[in-house]
């Protein structure tokens, strides 16, 4: 052990000695190795995108990338609406799923909104074929027609287990979205959006509560919980 202290003792005596001796070198070499150092922490960022845990070369992920190029980008945000007294087919309900649709299409970088309320119905008269939304200025329509949107909302393959569910008393609002892909902030911009506009969706409507989900919330969760950290035991 004292041959040990002793050799540190010279190494360090020598070390030190030669830190003096060339104190203008080592100053140039730190300052630039700090330079390279904060140059290279300066690109380092969080990544959420579900995308990173998959190679390059991940055949499924190249599949999935491939159909997207296709046909269409598939990126979204998933407003579940549950109304608190469980009845989705109310004219307040169905008027304040027309309104929230119609400001999420505010949300940046969306390209297209789903709900019930905007579903294309179509339906025939005689000759004439006939496509409109499905509840559209629900504020105006009577009890009869209330009843009639939700029986074919009910029977609507499109709607049932896709934006509504099978006994009619959960709803959802579907925003497709097509991040531009320049910059790492723009999927927590669309998140940052859609809180705070459920969060004035729910103020305004108490009896209504929402849920997020999608592809864009996913990896919000990610970024978000990398950012926390993991917590201690």
């Amino acid at each position: 052990m004292e041959k040990l202290k002793k050799v540190s003792g010279q190494f360090g005596i020598a070390w030190a000695k030669w830190v003096i001796k060339r104190k203008w070198l080592v100053l140039i070499v730190s300052v630039l190795t700090f330079m390279i150092l904060g140059f290279g922490m300066s690109k380092l960022a969080f990544d959420g995108d579900y995308r990173v845990f998959f190679s390059k070369d991940n055949p499924q992920l190249l599949a999935y990338e491939a159909f997207q190029k296709k046909y269409t980008q598939d990126d979204n945000v998933l407003i579940v609406i549950e109304p608190q007294d469980g009845h989705t087919f109310t004219k307040e309900s169905l008027a304040a799923i027309e309104e929230l649709t119609g400001k999420s299409w505010q949300t940046p970088y969306s390209s297209r909104v789903d709900a019930i309320t905007n579903f294309q119905h179509t339906y025939a008269i005689g000759d004439e074929l006939y496509v409109e939304d499905l509840a559209d200025n629900v504020g105006e329509r009577a009890d009869e027609e209330i009843k009639k949107i939700e029986r074919i909302a009910l029977n609507e393959p499109l709607l049932v287990n896709r934006l509504l569910n099978e006994q009619g008393t959960v709803s959802a609002v579907n925003i497709t979205v097509k991040l531009p892909g320049e910059a790492i902030t723009e999927g927590p911009e669309v998140t940052a959006y859609v809180r705070e506009m459920v969060a004035e969706f729910e103020k305004e409507h108490p009896g209504l509560k929402t849920h997020l989900s999608g592809i864009i919330m996913l990896n919000s969760a990610f970024f978000e919980a990398s950012a926390k950290g993991t917590p201690a035991p």
